[in-house]
C-alpha cells in the first residue's frame, strides 16, 4: 500500500519500487523471516552518463514484516512490523519505527545497509540515455538492524524503475 502511495506521488517523475524476501539472524536468538517492500520517485541528472538525483537518493522508504524467536522469557515467535526511511549515499542507513507482538509497544529502528543492484535491459547500452520505462531491477541488499535487538540480515528485491534515463553505471555514452 505504501509503495502504491509512493508511485502515485512521484508520477511523472519517476519511480523505483522493489519487494522480496528477508532472512535474518539475531544472535542468542536464531533466525529470522519475513517481508519488505517500498521505493520512492526516482530522477537523474543527464549531464553525462545518467546518475541518480541527490534528493533520488534520500526519498527512499521501506515497510516490511518479519517473525523471529521471541525474547528468552518468550515462548512465542515475536512478528515485528516496521516503517522504515532509508536514504542511501555510498552507505545507506535505516531510521524509523518497529511494532512488536509480544509486548505490543513501539521501538525505534536504526541500521545500516549496502546493496547491489542490476538493471535487466542494461544490454541496450548503444542507445544513449536510454529510457527505462520501466526497467526491471534485481537487487541483493545486506546490512543490520536494531529494534531493542541486533540482527544481520539479507534481502533480495525484485523491482522496477520508471518513466527515466538508465541510471550509471548501467548506461554510459557510446564512444
Amino acid at each position: 500500500m505504501g509503495a502504491v502511495a509512493l508511485a502515485l506521488a512521484s508520477c511523472g517523475t519517476g519511480e523505483q519500487l522493489a519487494a522480496g524476501p528477508t532472512f535474518g539472524y539475531l544472535r542468542e536468538r536464531g533466525w529470522s523471516v519475513g517481508w519488505e517492500a517500498g521505493g520512492g520517485p526516482m530522477s537523474t541528472l543527464t549531464s553525462g552518463d545518467p546518475s541518480p538525483t541527490t534528493a533520488s537518493l534520500f526519498t527512499h522508504f521501506n515497510v516490511g514484516m518479519s517473525w523471529r524467536p521471541g525474547a528468552a522469557t518468550a515462548d512465542a515467535r515475536e512478528r515485528i512490523t516496521y516503517l522504515a526511511w532509508e536514504p542511501w549515499l555510498l552507505l545507506g542507513g535505516t531510521f524509523g519505527v518497529t511494532h512488536s507482538s509480544t509486548n505490543g509497544s513501539l521501538h525505534p529502528l536504526l541500521g545500516w545497509w549496502e546493496a547491489a543492484p542490476y538493471v535487466l535491459g542494461a544490454g541496450r547500452r548503444q542507445f544513449p540515455l536510454y529510457d527505462c520505462s520501466p526497467c526491471y531491477t534485481v537487487s541483493l541488499a545486506f546490512g543490520w538492524r536494531w529494534d531493542g535487538a541486533g540482527e544481520f540480515y539479507l534481502s533480495p528485491k525484485f523491482g522496477i524503475l520508471n518513466d527515466m534515463k538508465m541510471p550509471w553505471p548501467f548506461q554510459t555514452w557510446p564512444d
